[in-house]
């Protein structure tokens, strides 16, 4: 029956919505594991990497099923994923195998491929919508035909056939204007409010149950877009925080070592009571203290052998 095409058409594009978010997830966790610095962290993304593998299979195959008409579409866009799979577990491989960089390079590349999977798969999302809205709009036609020919065939039920019209209008027209219009609303990027007439057990209602899937799909590329680009935020703020660590880390050695060197100078120039007294970083401060004590034990043996030849001079 018609019902059950348009639910079909309904549990197929919820689980192509599913299977897209499966393969963002594996683009995601595929960045997180080469991020994480957790051992923990890591293993969980490896976990929900599998398991998002898994899903996605299992969602296009169902999909293919409930809409024949499209098996052949849905099998490309499985192709590609599995291609996007392959290319993903050799990210893996390489990270494994302590090759970042190359594992990074070829992550740049199945981030582009996943772009180009989901716009493509919104694109062929967007035209199944325009598709079931022409049915019901094929309905909408359907059923003012039949209003109208009642009007001129049985005139004596008029009013009748006026209440039907009103009716028609008021449960088939006017709810599919308010999806095409929420359809646009969406298209323009407004994806906060809820998509109307979801209530109904009739077609129209399975039709904006439909449409409320493409409303989901979008929330859901717009939350992920947002967590990716929180993590490559927090991987720079890392970055610069360690660089900045370094080069202070840098600093304070020269400093230290600048300063030795100069004690060392003015001792060697015969200051032998010569100390540093500017502390130096908490962590180098022993070396500071440590120089100092050998310059202490060194004046005063210095100083005992001068004072045994002042008595050996006196002696003499």
């Amino acid at each position: 029956t018609y019902s059950a095409f348009m639910r079909n058409d309904s549990r197929s594009a919820i689980e192509m919505f599913r299977a897209n978010t499966a393969l963002l997830a594996i683009g995601y966790t595929v960045d997180q594991i080469l991020l994480s610095q957790s051992p923990e962290v890591a293993d969980g993304a490896r976990a929900d990497y599998a398991k998002n593998v898994k899903g996605l299979s299992e969602r296009l195959n169902a999909a293919s099923s409930l809409t024949p008409q499209h098996s052949d579409t849905i099998a490309d866009f499985a192709r590609r994923a599995q291609s996007i799979i392959t290319r993903s577990d050799q990210v893996l491989d390489l990270h494994s195998k302590g090759r970042d960089e190359d594992a990074v390079g070829i992550a740049a590349q199945v981030a582009r491929e996943i772009a180009a999977w989901r716009k493509d798969i919104r694109a062929w999302n967007e035209e199944n919508a325009a598709n079931l809205l022409l049915k019901a709009q094929a309905i909408s036609d359907r059923a003012q035909t039949t209003i109208l020919t009642c009007v001129v065939t049985l005139s004596a039920l008029l009013l009748a056939i006026g209440l039907s019209l009103l009716v028609a209008t008021q449960g088939i027209t006017q709810p599919i204007a308010r999806l095409s219009a929420r359809m646009r609303s969406m298209a323009e990027g407004e994806l906060e409010e809820g998509v109307p007439g979801q209530a109904r057990g009739d077609e129209v209602g399975q039709m904006a149950k439909a449409v409320s899937v493409f409303r989901s799909q979008g929330v859901e590329r717009r939350r992920l877009e947002e967590e990716a680009e929180a993590l490559r935020d927090a991987a720079e703020r890392d970055r610069r925080e360690r660089e900045c660590a370094s080069a202070e880390e840098a600093r304070e050695i020269g400093s230290a070592v600048e300063a030795i060197g100069a004690a060392l100078d003015r001792m060697a120039g015969g200051d032998l009571g010569y100390r540093i007294e500017a502390a130096f970083a908490p962590r180098l401060d022993a070396v500071r203290t440590s120089f100092n004590g050998s310059a202490d034990r060194l004046e005063r043996a210095l100083g005992q052998v001068a004072r045994n030849a002042e008595g050996i001079d006196a002696g003499a």
